[in-house]
């Protein structure tokens, strides 16, 4: 099957955003919560300033990878795992192991 121009530019802009350490750190830290968080909880979280933090989330919502739930004039951001369930599973899986076999 021949991936279609659209399909193709959707690829690019979803590894052009996972190629960034800081975005791959706030995948990874949004696995870990298993739930939504605010942009001041990951910035919290990642010792960056929230516009630092707000830029990369959009950044991830463009490609579709996050949601976003407003609850008052609060956006909490969360892995859009019903549509990147195949890509986020074995990223999934390598955060539980680096958490096995990390020691505290």
């Amino acid at each position: 099957m021949t991936a279609t121009p659209a399909r193709f530019m959707q690829s690019q802009a979803l590894y052009t955003a996972l190629g960034d350490e800081c975005r791959q750190t706030i995948i990874i830290l949004l696995l870990r919560a298993g739930a939504a968080r605010s942009v001041g909880e990951i910035a919290a979280q990642l010792e960056l300033s929230q516009l630092a933090v707000s830029y990369h989330l959009k950044s991830l919502r463009d490609t579709r990878l996050l949601t976003v739930e407003r609850k008052g004039t609060q956006r909490r951001y969360a892995l859009n795992t019903a549509e990147y369930a195949e890509l986020l599973a074995p990223t999934r899986e390598l955060v539980n192991l680096i958490a096995a076999c990390t020691v505290r």
